[in-house]
């Protein structure tokens, strides 16, 4: 049975999965046989969906039943297929599990399976507890602790957000934030190894019980402070509108989710810490688990190496690639690594890392060959054991390098080859003196006319950027 509560925004029938978010597309590619036996068997697994709009659970459903897995068969030699766990999660979501065996699933068993810390129920924030990976935590109907730290709703630690009343700052026009204040709370820190794209889901697979309503802070030590006190406003919330389909962070709504339960994915950077304060709605005595995604890294151990700083920059005709580490700890080594397309990547170099080192550590690598034209230059930073991170990317401007003038001698008229937007071209005689040219577009390259009469060597300059090449050219009159 589902529960519904007051204020709870009722989606109507072929409206989910096509909301403001995207997250479906309305019909499925030119690549999907709409006629075919799967499907009809999509359809019928996940109306919730597909039948409205396909994304790309859909899709994968779809390619596992025709041939084309995007997912394991089966789960790997690391799940117990024996245990309640597993069986936990295929009866939660029969539509994949129970047929192949994707992220998701491994997710869901990984967090039924490990427990490394679980938040303390009616907590206060002070005793808010470390979150470092995928956990599940026990909530009851257990008051909110000694401390009622949440303001009043209106305020700015606890806005009023309403359907219909203006956009919260992140861009939803869900309920929020938490309409009954602080009820039967746990508080938590979610810890960033690695900065990017946060998403998380409460309650996800099936196993929400209950109106799932929570607040998220950016945490310093003075927090919990700047919460009782009204001095700090949430940067995510969200009051749930349905019981069921978790909640959380999503870019993609999940499979069986109820967009009125998730608010948008939330950039945070390395070393970033999220304070976030769970109500228990609904005052069910059950066991949530909290499920992370997306590109940002959640973990309490130390990154191998911190970087500081990543610049490339062109060095006479190479690149100069520098970079700076705030720490390192078991580092190995760095390799440098160069695209064209930031697709296909190649490595051009090696440079040893420091090892463990607790300051700031500064490196430096040429790239004596570069290519013409726009190249792009990342760090594959690997640790001792053979992990490793990338770098962002940068990217440099060359001109061509080597001999670019042809033919050479000439007659006066010469061409020159694949050369970048913004180069300039100059032209001078042997006392110095600028020479005018005729120059032609022909696609990259340039046909220089030299309008004098004159025989002789005549020195042309091109200019791209900080970079400079100067060629020599024999001028024959015939």
């Amino acid at each position: 049975m589902t529960i519904l509560r007051a204020l709870a925004v009722v989606i109507p029938a072929g409206v989910l999965g096509m909301t403001a978010f995207g997250q479906c597309a309305v019909v499925p590619p030119a690549s999907v046989n709409t006629g075919s036996a799967a499907y009809a068997q999509v359809i019928a697994n996940d109306p919730f969906c597909c039948n409205v709009g396909w994304d790309a659970l859909c899709q994968q459903a779809y390619d596992d039943l025709t041939g084309s897995p995007s997912c394991p068969v089966v789960p790997p030699a690391s799940v117990d297929v024996t245990s309640l766990a597993y069986a936990q999660v295929i009866a939660d979501d029969p539509f994949c599990c129970e047929l192949v065996w994707d992220t998701f699933c491994q997710q869901a068993y990984a967090a039924l399976v490990n427990d490394p810390g679980t938040p303390v129920t009616a907590g206060d924030c002070p005793l808010a507890v470390n979150v470092c990976t995928n956990i599940n935590f026990q909530i009851d109907p257990n008051g909110i602790g000694a401390l009622n730290e949440i303001p009043p709703l209106g305020s700015l630690a606890n806005p009023d957000l309403q359907p219909g009343g203006g956009t919260a700052a992140w861009g939803t026009d869900n309920w929020g934030c938490l309409r009954n204040n602080e009820l039967n709370s746990t508080w938590m820190i979610v810890n960033i190894q690695t900065g990017g794209s946060l998403e998380f889901v409460f309650g996800g697979l099936g196993t929400q019980s209950g109106f799932y309503d929570w607040i998220m802070y950016p945490y310093t030590s003075s927090t919990c402070s700047q919460v009782a006190a009204n001095a700090i406003a949430p940067i995510r919330c969200n009051w749930n509108g349905v019981s069921f389909g978790g909640t959380g962070l999503a870019a993609t709504l999940p499979t069986g989710g109820d967009p009125t339960n998730y608010e948008p994915p939330l950039n945070v950077v390395t070393g970033q810490q999220l304070l976030i304060c769970f109500s228990n709605w609904s005052s069910v005595t059950t066991s949530v688990p909290l499920v992370f995604g997306g590109t940002a890294v959640v973990s309490c151990t130390p990154l191998p190496i911190e970087l500081l700083l990543f610049d490339a920059r062109m060095n006479g005709m190479g690149v100069l690639l520098h970079w700076t580490t705030a720490s390192e700890m078991n580092s190995s080594h760095f390799d440098i690594e160069r695209s064209a397309d930031m697709v296909a990547w190649e490595r051009k170099g090696t440079s040893q890392a420091a090892g463990t080192s607790a300051g700031a550590i500064d490196y430096a690598w040429q790239d004596d060959d570069p290519d013409a034209g726009t190249s792009y230059y990342r760090l594959r930073m690997v640790d001792l054991d053979g992990t490793f991170m990338f770098s962002p990317a940068r990217s440099v401007s060359t001109p061509l390098n080597g001999p670019v003038c042809f033919p050479n001698p000439s007659d006066g008229s010469f061409f020159l080859q694949h050369v970048p937007e913004g180069t300039t071209i100059e032209v001078h005689d042997a006392l110095g003196r600028r020479i005018p040219v005729a120059l032609t577009v022909d696609g990259t390259n340039r046909i220089v006319r030299i309008t004098t009469s004159e025989e002789g060597i005549y020195t042309v300059r091109i200019e791209q950027g900080s970079a400079t090449i100067i060629e020599r050219m024999l001028v024959l009159r015939r």
